[in-house]
């Protein structure tokens, strides 16, 4: 059934974190907003209750400067105006379950939720941002069923290789490099998984992969 519900209008509330608010006074005046609170009841659809709640958990949450689990480089680069943009993109998830993957070859919905777990986990250990992960998860997903037989890079040996030297040049070296240090962060069944992932693609996918990968280990380190 479609959702004929309305989008939320906007209450007026800065839901923007203040320095000299507390998330409890922001949230109390949140909460004392009657359209906001309209909303969040459902009474004006499904659309603008999601919004609402929405809402809420940006109030909740701590700005991604003060977050605890983000490296010390990456928290300067946020506080400098000339590069928080451009670090936005790099914050990593708070927690494993911030990550939400969709599997199109899960044989179960069991099956499917383990294999979240497994990226979750992976994704977590390795400090991959949340629309970084799910973007090269979705993309990998799109492309592992169309790779023809016998052209995978399990079925190549060196295929990877070569073709990481055709699409980055002198730099496909130091990106296989730095995605290995970033597989061997992630938990055993974390790097079976990104092994297999990898041999299942073609080449010219696996190496758009392992540069994915190299870039996690360049945002842990500096931008």
């Amino acid at each position: 059934m479609n959702d004929t519900s309305t989008p939320a209008k906007a209450t007026g509330v800065d839901t923007a974190p203040s320095p000299t608010e507390t998330a409890a006074t922001r949230l109390e005046t949140l909460s004392a907003d009657s359209e906001w609170q309209a909303n969040f009841s459902g009474n004006n659809g499904r659309k603008a209750q999601t919004d609402a709640a929405e809402q809420k958990s940006a109030l909740l949450r701590p700005p991604a400067a003060e977050a605890s689990h983000i490296p010390q480089h990456l928290k300067a680069a946020l506080d400098n105006p000339e590069t928080s943009a451009r670090a936005e993109g790099y914050v990593p998830a708070a927690a494993p379950t911030d990550y939400a993957f969709k599997w199109t070859d899960a044989e179960s919905v069991e099956h499917g939720q383990e294999m979240t777990a497994i990226a979750q986990e992976a994704a977590f250990a390795v400090g991959a941002n949340k629309e970084f992960a799910e973007g090269t998860v979705k993309h990998i997903q799109e492309r592992v069923s169309h790779v023809e037989e016998g052209a995978s890079v399990g079925a190549n040996p060196g295929r990877l290789d070569e073709t990481m030297t055709r699409m980055y040049g002198d730099e496909g070296n130091a990106m296989i490099a730095a995605a290995t240090e970033v597989v061997l962060k992630m938990p055993e069944a974390g790097r079976a998984w990104t092994q297999n992932t990898l041999n299942a693609l073609d080449a010219d996918t696996a190496a758009w992969v392992v540069q994915r990968l190299s870039t996690i280990h360049r945002a842990n380190k500096r931008l």
